[in-house]
């Protein structure tokens, strides 16, 4: 008896301290929204766009920055996607492709401080930095993503350094 209880005991005990085993991957259309609100922009630095705490830094004077700026005080969906197929010829949809590279840095001024207008909070003390690379060129692309959330942070973390696709719908 004492034997049986102690072996319940032992197996209790590594089920609550031995990390959960994640799931199979999901055969078939994987989609993780990002982001998904009301996108803003800024007005002086017409390169930056964010919905809530998710940001995008994109070139100005560019054909995607003014596609992009459609989508001002308007519902906007960033998600990550394997299968384009349902995008590939959609209005209000743009496809980005590439490898996911992540940069961290600290976080330049604390969050509560306005510096030239609002920067990404979160609750971090460092922001993730997030770029596009194509392998054939080996160049990141010209679109930069950020955050210092650690909810939205989390969501791209099984895809660094992997292939993804990044759907941004305009609704």
């Amino acid at each position: 008896m004492f034997l049986t209880r102690l072996a319940s005991m032992a197996l209790t005990a590594s089920l609550l301290t031995c990390p959960a085993a994640k799931p199979a991957a999901a055969a078939g259309p994987v989609e993780v929204v990002v982001a998904s609100g009301t996108m803003n922009g800024r007005f002086l630095a017409r390169a930056l766009f964010h919905i809530g705490e998710f940001w995008m830094q994109v070139p100005p004077n560019t054909e995607f920055n003014r596609w992009l700026s459609q989508g001002l005080d308007r519902n906007v969906v960033i998600m990550l996607s394997n299968d384009t197929s349902r995008f590939s010829d959609v209005v209000n949809v743009r496809i980005l492709s590439g490898t996911l590279v992540r940069n961290i840095s600290a976080a330049v001024t604390p969050a509560t401080e306005d510096v030239m207008g609002r920067l990404p909070e979160g609750d971090m003390a460092y922001v993730h930095e997030l770029f596009l690379k194509d392998e054939p060129t080996g160049i990141l692309g010209a679109v930069t993503f950020e955050t210092a959330d650690r909810l939205t942070a989390s969501k791209f973390e099984d895809y660094v350094g992997k292939p993804v696709n990044v759907i941004i719908r305009i609704e």
